[in-house]
């Protein structure tokens, strides 16, 4: 925990924040966390936070369960790095390697065209095209 490891001085904790306030906080950060339960159930639940998280262009680091349904999207889109929690190195690594970036200043996620099919707007075309077809 953040307490055990003596790390509370670089916590900054900003408690309930507006919508607003959290998508700006998102858009200016170095990297972007997703956690989901390292349970088998949640490996087919996207959080609808990913697509805020895709928009903003961030690096993303992924935590879940083993063949998780996010794991997939962020391969699809090189949106960022998925990690199950047994990978604790490999983490690590990563969170160094994107400090380093940071330190650049290069420190860009390295998104692919895949992405525009996560967009809002195609996703609710394809929606509105799978109504449509069952409707006939």
């Amino acid at each position: 925990s953040i307490t055990d490891n003596q790390l509370e001085k670089y916590l900054d904790n900003k408690g309930y924040v507006s919508h607003d306030e959290a998508v700006e906080l998102m858009f200016n950060a170095q990297a972007l966390l997703l956690i989901e339960i390292d349970r088998a159930e949640t490996k087919a639940i996207i959080p609808g936070k990913i697509f805020e998280y895709f928009a903003s262009r961030r690096p993303i680091i992924g935590i879940g369960p083993k063949s998780a349904d996010i794991e997939l999207l962020l391969t699809d889109t090189h949106a960022g790095e998925f990690f199950n929690y047994q990978q604790k190195a490999a983490l690590k690594k990563h969170i160094l390697s994107i400090y380093e970036l940071y330190k650049k200043g290069d420190n860009k996620a390295n998104f692919n065209e895949q992405i525009s099919r996560y967009h809002r707007s195609h996703l609710t075309k394809i929606l509105a095209q799978t109504i449509d077809y069952t409707w006939e």
